[in-house]
């Protein structure tokens, strides 16, 4: 195994920790992502629950060598599609409210 692939590889292992950490905190702590939730996408707790759903399965298939590739892919996906989130979040705290 080559210095490249050993990167690659614990890049995908720090990654799917990281999804696995934050997919868990969706459920076990929703309140501080469904306050980040653009209120025009609606239900908010909905929204947490699915962006929970994709970061495990993200975390699980980055684990997986096998499902890797697709999975770096999906996470890309995934982090665009909560990029408004953030941007909210931005907002809330260049408000003052949270951090």
């Amino acid at each position: 195994m080559t210095a490249h692939v050993r990167r690659v590889e614990l890049a995908a292992y720090l990654l799917a920790a990281l999804l696995l950490a934050t997919g868990t905190l969706h459920f076990t702590s929703p309140g501080p992502f469904e306050s980040i939730v653009p209120g025009f996408l609606g239900s908010s707790a909905f929204w947490v629950a699915a962006s929970g759903v994709a970061e495990l399965l993200c975390a699980v298939g980055l684990a997986l060598p096998r499902t890797r590739h697709l999975a770096a892919w999906a996470a890309v996906a995934l982090f665009l599609v909560v990029f408004p989130a953030n941007i909210t979040m931005a907002v809330h705290a260049a408000q003052g409210h949270g951090s």
